[in-house]
């Protein structure tokens, strides 16, 4: 029995109208399917955005001004916001830990209180519980870019490697905005200086983040100023080695201009321009930055506007005993009293940044006091801390090694005007030992003698 061939050209037209029928149907069913992948699709992305530039979990002003972390998640039900807020710009750090801490006992899988608790750890100066709390936000919310880039920011500071690999396998997750990446750069930064065993090893983390930078300079907007891109290209030749591009951005961050630029970048590029013209000899030059950078601490509106925390203290030690200035106590006070930041804009220094600062005005005090054995004691002690600082001046060594060698000298100083010679001798050997202070620490010595 042979089949019947069907074609178009001999097809009845109830036929043509089964057979429109069917395609029309199957046209229906693909372009539905298609809707529905693409919607699909975009919802992701449309998620990731929205994540990336801060709605819903974080402030549009996530991204801190010396690339530490600022802003707060939006807690959503269970939380009051803004009482959180305040608890955070008070410093009532044991307060909000409670709140948060009650909201995850009544569901544990909170991602915006474990968010919020990573945050506060990190504040308190307690980076093993803050990772903690941030991984177990980013295992609730995986595709959060805040959560991401924060986490790797902490990471940078108890372990710029480990910081360095969670940035490169994360990076793919970022959108338009390059927040991820300005992070990857410090923790590139970071690296180099601490973690590199040998040149080869510090040039390919600098190189990884020039690249990174070359991509941020093209396209710095809104979210990432221009001035903090100067200052982090400047980080990079600096490190480098190449001073002379390293002052050429310096120089691009308008010091003198109140409505342009960031007043903690402003502080920033006049004391690595101070920090290089010390590595070339030019002291002059090197006080004058430094003294400009100190001075700018007077603005109190504006660094009281951006929340961040001030190194004054740092400047004012290293200009009084590099540049045999007088005055040291008159400048701590002056910061301490009446125009206190801290005071004024309820800024509060976090974790062994606040140690920091008050050993300084300890120290002094016990100098002032004719107190040498305590204020030599508290001298060690800010050795001691220096490595465990964060932000822009010690995790890339920038001031680090300056500010180390005048607390040598400043202990030195004390030793000699206490009557122990060689105890000053010792101090001054050591601050020698670091090529940028070299010549001002040989010039003690000879003078001790």
């Amino acid at each position: 029995m042979s089949r019947r061939i069907v074609t178009v050209e001999n097809m009845t037209k109830e036929q043509h109208r089964r057979l429109d029928k069917k395609a029309n149907l199957a046209l229906t069913i693909s372009i539905v399917i298609f809707l529905l992948v693409a919607g699909g699709l975009y919802f992701k992305y449309y998620k990731l955005r929205r994540n990336a530039s801060g709605n819903g979990s974080a402030s549009s002003s996530s991204f801190g001004n010396d690339g530490s972390m600022a802003g707060h998640v939006d807690m959503g039900k269970g939380i009051d916001q803004r009482k959180l807020d305040e608890m955070f710009r008070n410093g009532e750090y044991a307060s909000a830990r409670s709140k948060l801490e009650e909201i995850l006992k009544k569901s544990d899988n909170n991602f915006m209180a474990e968010m919020q608790l990573g945050l506060l750890y990190y504040y308190s100066g307690e980076i093993d519980e803050s990772i903690k709390h941030l991984t177990k936000a980013r295992e609730l919310n995986p595709g959060d870019i805040f959560c991401l880039k924060t986490l790797g920011q902490v990471y940078r500071i108890s372990d710029p490697g480990k910081a360095v690999t969670f940035f490169e396998k994360n990076l793919p997750f970022q959108m338009d905005r390059k927040d991820m990446s300005i992070a990857a750069v410090r923790a590139y930064h970071a690296a180099a200086v601490k973690i590199a065993k040998n040149e080869k090893e510090k040039k390919a983390y600098l190189e990884k983040a020039g690249k990174l930078l070359k991509q941020c300079d093209e396209s710095a907007d809104q979210h990432i100023p221009r001035s903090y891109i100067d200052l982090l290209c400047g980080e990079n030749a600096f490190l480098k080695g190449r001073y002379e591009l390293a002052q050429k951005r310096y120089s691009k961050i308008p010091l003198a201009q109140k409505n342009i630029g960031n007043m903690m970048e402003k502080i920033n590029a006049a004391t690595s321009k101070g920090v290089i013209y010390i590595i070339k000899g030019n002291h002059s030059s090197a006080y004058g930055d430094l003294e400009k950078a100190f001075s700018l601490h007077k603005n109190w509106k504006e660094l009281k506007a951006e929340k961040t925390i001030p190194r004054g203290e740092e400047l004012a030690l290293v200009i009084h005993t590099l540049f045999d200035r007088p005055g040291l106590y008159k400048r701590l006070q002056n910061m301490k009293t009446g125009k206190d930041i801290y005071k004024d804009s309820n800024i509060k220094p976090i974790g062994e940044s606040k140690k920091l600062r008050d050993l300084i005005y300890i120290m002094v005090e016990n100098e002032k006091n004719n107190q040498s054995e305590e204020a030599l004691k508290n001298g060690r002690r800010i050795l001691k801390n220096l490595d465990r600082q964060d932000g822009y001046f010690y995790d890339v060594g920038i001031l680090q090694p300056l500010f180390r060698g005048s607390i040598l000298m400043y202990m030195g100083d004390i030793s000699l005007k206490s009557g122990d010679k060689k105890s000053a001798m010792k101090y001054y050997k050591q601050a020698a030992r670091d090529s940028t202070l070299k010549k001002i620490a040989l010039k003690r010595i000879n003078r001790s003698k």
